[in-house]
């Protein structure tokens, strides 16, 4: 991206929080083979931007939070 700033936060904590990175599948949740692997697919889909991104470990920390608190309203 290497552009810095609120907008691009914003964007990078709402797609953490749809693709479910941070998440943890609950338990008796709904674990059949398209499901856990279209769950799978989307966290893939975000750890391959993420991987272009150099963040600090601030930065880390603060997408984490943000995507966590932006999960709860999903």
């Amino acid at each position: 991206f290497g552009k810095e700033g609120e907008d691009a936060e914003i964007v990078l904590a709402d797609l953490a929080a749809f693709t479910g990175f941070y998440q943890v599948e609950p338990p008796g949740a709904d674990l059949s083979p398209y499901k856990a692997g279209y769950n799978a697919g989307l966290r893939a889909a975000f750890g391959r931007l993420f991987h272009f991104l150099s963040l600090s470990d601030e930065q880390l920390r603060a997408l984490e939070e943000a995507a966590r608190a932006e999960a709860e309203h999903i």
